[in-house]
């Protein structure tokens, strides 16, 4: 669609997460617009999703290097991750998540 207002908000652990396919590849066809990103890991199809980075099946810096091949310079939203047994616990999974996501961006 060709208008100002159609953007996107992508999702790569729903991709996999409800249709089982590489987020990447579906990315591709779309990255020039997506203005927003939210960030979460998927173990597999219909699988969890509350998950810390890196031990689902989404390759954030595969993915990040799809979004910064078209520019994206938008905002990240940590959307998922690992709950904890108290509120300090989660809010450490949190942590680590943005910290994980820190890395794979500088690395690109």
């Amino acid at each position: 669609m060709a208008h100002p207002n159609f953007k996107i908000w992508y999702d790569a652990g729903n991709i996999i997460h409800y249709t089982g396919k590489d987020p990447a590849k579906e990315l591709k066809p779309i990255a020039k617009h997506v203005t927003g990103f939210c960030a979460k890991d998927c173990v597999g199809q219909r699988g969890e999703v509350m998950v810390q980075f890196g031990t689902g099946k989404v390759d954030f810096k595969e993915v990040f290097g799809v979004l910064q091949s078209v520019g994206f310079n938008g905002p990240i939203m940590v959307e998922g991750m690992k709950i904890g047994v108290t509120p300090e616990e989660t809010n450490g999974f949190a942590k680590a998540n943005r910290e994980f996501l820190e890395k794979v961006l500088r690395e690109l």
